[in-house]
C-alpha cells in the first residue's frame, strides 16, 4: 500500500516463529522467506518513501527481537557485499591492465608477426577491457543499490497489528 511518502508491507502470520529460519533454535535468524518477500516488495517502492514493514499476527510479537534478527542478517548482508566489492575492484583493475597492456602489444607488434596471432592478442585484450567495463558499468550501480536496500531496511519501521 503506498500513501504520501510510506510504503508499507503487510506480512501475515500465524506465529512469531514464521519470522525466524526454522533451523535455528535461538530464533536469531530471520526467515529466508520473510527477506525474500521483503526484498520482493521493497522493489515496488519509491526510493524516496518510508519503509514501514506491519506484521499481521494471532499473538504477540517481540518487535525488538525481530529488531535485531533484521539488523544481523542487513550486517552480514553488507560483509558479503563488501567482500564483492573488494574482490570485483581487484578483478577490474586487473581485467583493465591486462588488456590494455594486450592492446598496446597488438598496436606495436612488429609486422613478422602472423595475423592469427596478433588478432588473437587484440581479442583477449578486448576481452579484458570488456570485463573491466562490465563490473563498473554494471556490477557497481548493482552493489550500490543493494546498499540503499539495506539503508532502508535498517530504518524500516516495524509494526504489529493483532488479528
Amino acid at each position: 500500500m503506498e500513501t504520501m511518502g510510506i510504503y508499507e508491507i503487510k506480512l501475515r502470520i500465524r506465529s512469531e516463529s514464521e519470522l525466524y529460519n526454522p533451523l535455528d533454535a535461538d530464533e536469531l535468524v530471520i526467515s529466508d522467506n520473510v527477506t525474500s518477500y521483503i526484498s520482493g516488495r521493497y522493489r515496488e517502492k519509491n526510493f524516496r518513501d518510508k519503509l514501514i514493514l506491519n506484521i499481521f499476527s494471532e499473538e504477540d510479537v517481540d518487535l525488538s527481537k525481530l529488531r535485531a534478527a533484521l539488523e544481523r542478517y542487513i550486517e552480514g548482508e553488507r560483509t558479503a557485499l563488501w567482500n564483492e566489492t573488494q574482490k570485483n575492484r581487484v578483478k577490474q583493475i586487473w581485467m583493465f591492465v591486462i588488456g590494455a597492456v594486450l592492446i598496446a602489444i597488438r598496436v606495436y607488434a612488429p609486422p613478422q608477426v602472423p595475423v592469427i596471432e596478433r588478432e588473437i592478442i587484440s581479442t583477449v585484450g578486448a576481452f579484458s577491457l570488456w570485463e573491466a567495463a562490465s563490473i563498473w558499468i554494471v556490477k557497481n550501480p548493482a552493489a550500490a543499490l543493494r546498499k540503499r536496500w539495506f539503508k532502508a531496511i535498517s530504518d524500516t519501521e516495524i509494526k504489529l497489528t493483532r488479528i
